[in-house]
């Protein structure tokens, strides 16, 4: 039976969103200039994210290698005061192995991942959908149990390989256990029941909630920073790619030095028609958001290196960006 999830009124409240730890979305852009500014605008580019539910440039493997990491790593020992408080002593051995992290994404975006890695494993993965039948639910935890169902397979062949045995492979109901899934109508109801499914402390062998990550599509980046509901009094964090086509072959290119100056420039390097809901004019705002540097960005929010200068990747380059709502 399902945990009971307590009613959605107290969605909301100031101690429910405290006990949650920052919400984080992940992202990756290119800047696409706007059209439909006047030549007198001072707006910035709009920031691209997708191109007929896809991905608008190739694959970047190290993009690829970092969020994979990143979204399944525990979290950094150092916490924000607050949860510090909350959760007490640094955490044992046995309770961070306990912990997982939850990424939440539109049911659009769980669809475009390849069917190999979906859901995405060792996370909590949280899906946003409309569906009132309950067909995305079933089929959603139907993948959950069937990529199970390989991972104990996979584990069975390497142990009669090995001759060591598994804690996995010898519990019998190993394959009855609750799917790491979750299928909520809007991104309030989501945080709302991760709160209440999963402790803030692993206890007597139960998973507990690390990270929270929003991975898209692009109506859920702009519940999570524009709706209310869910922004006000909660810790935001962005963990941005920022990526540009890669220049190309000359004098610089060849000595393996990128030109900064002309990449910061760079726009419609890609064709998008999906975009983030703020661009570099509100994130570089003081007043709203913190630019956190790359050193800052690696030990206290990801626990991994991050680069802030640009780093050629087959076709593009990228650099990894960080801000934090003030």
């Amino acid at each position: 039976m399902p945990p009971h999830i307590p009613s959605p009124t107290t969605i909301h409240s100031a101690a429910t969103k405290a006990l949650l730890p920052p919400l984080t979305l992940i992202v990756a852009t290119t800047p696409i200039s706007n059209p439909a500014a006047p030549p007198s605008s001072s707006s910035t580019p709009r920031l691209g994210i997708g191109n007929a539910g896809t991905l608008p440039w190739p694959r970047i493997k190290s993009d690829m290698r970092f969020f994979a990491r990143v979204t399944t790593r525990s979290p950094p020992r150092i916490f924000p005061s607050s949860l510090q408080q909350q959760q007490g002593a640094a955490a044992t051995e046995e309770e961070e192995g306990n912990v997982m992290n939850a990424v939440i994404m539109g049911r659009k975006t769980y669809d475009s991942l390849p069917a190999k890695f979906r859901p995405l494993p060792r996370r909590v993965n949280v899906v946003i959908s409309r569906d009132t039948t309950g067909a995305v639910r079933r089929r959603v935890e139907g993948e959950w149990r069937d990529a199970r169902r390989r991972e104990i397979e996979m584990e069975k062949e390497k142990s009669a390989t090995s001759g060591a045995a598994t804690s996995t492979t010898e519990d019998p109901e190993a394959e009855e256990e609750d799917p790491a899934i979750l299928v909520s109508s809007s991104l309030p109801a989501a945080l709302h029941a991760l709160q209440h499914t999963f402790p803030s402390r692993s206890r007597n062998g139960r998973r507990s909630l690390g990270n929270i990550f929003i991975i898209g599509g692009g109506e859920i980046y702009a519940s999570a920073l524009l709706d209310p509901n869910v922004s006000l009094g909660r810790a935001m964090r962005i963990i941005m790619t920022d990526l540009r086509r890669r220049p190309a072959d000359d004098d610089a290119q060849k000595k393996g030095v990128l030109v900064a100056s002309e990449l910061e420039h760079a726009v419609d390097a890609f064709e998008c028609d999906t975009f983030f809901p703020i661009g570099y004019e509100e994130l570089e705002n003081r007043r709203e958001w913190r630019r956190v540097g790359e050193e800052e960005v690696a030990r206290e929010w990801v626990g991994e290196e991050v680069w802030g200068e640009w780093k050629a990747d087959g076709e593009v380059v990228t650099r990894i960006l960080g801000f934090e709502r003030v």
